[in-house]
C-alpha cells in the first residue's frame, strides 16, 4: 500500500514534468509535490489543473477507468474528450453542475472515511471530500 508521507504546494527551483498529463513546466511553477512511499521513497509533481481534476471533486467516486488509465491524457481519450488538462477541468464543471449545486449547499452531515485518502470522509449525500479535523 502507498503511504503518503507528505503533499504540499511547491514553487519549482527546476523543471518538472507533470505526473499525470506529462507536460513539461519551466522553474518557478506552482506545483503539487506529493512524496510518497512505497518500497522506495518517490516525490510526483503534479500541475495544478491534474491536482484539481484528480481532487475528488471532477472525477467520478469509484471510477474504473481512471485508475486503469497510466496517465491524465488516457483517462480524458477515454472520456470521448481531446484537449488540454484546462479544456477538460472546464467540461468536467459543466458536466457536474448538479453536483457541485448540492456540495455547495450540503451540510455534510454524512460522513464516511474515504478508502483512497487517509486523511479525508467523503459525504455520503453530495459525494465530496472533507479534510478530517
Amino acid at each position: 500500500m502507498i503511504e503518503i508521507l507528505s503533499d504540499k504546494n511547491v514553487v519549482t527551483r527546476k523543471p518538472h514534468k507533470c505526473f499525470l498529463c506529462s507536460r513539461k513546466f519551466d522553474a518557478g511553477t506552482d506545483m503539487n509535490v506529493q512524496v510518497n512511499k512505497y518500497d522506495d521513497i518517490n516525490r510526483v509533481y503534479s500541475c495544478k489543473t491534474c491536482k484539481e481534476l484528480m481532487s475528488g471533486n471532477w472525477i467520478e467516486p469509484n471510477d474504473e477507468n481512471m485508475f486503469e488509465s497510466d496517465t491524465l491524457h488516457e483517462y480524458m481519450y477515454g472520456d470521448n474528450f481531446s484537449g488540454t488538462p484546462e479544456e477538460y477541468l472546464q467540461f468536467k464543471i459543466k458536466q457536474n453542475a448538479d453536483r457541485i449545486e448540492r456540495q455547495r449547499t450540503c451540510n455534510h452531515d454524512n460522513l464516511k472515511p474515504d478508502w483512497q485518502h487517509r486523511n479525508y470522509n467523503r459525504c455520503v449525500s453530495c459525494e465530496k471530500l472533507i479534510k478530517k479535523p
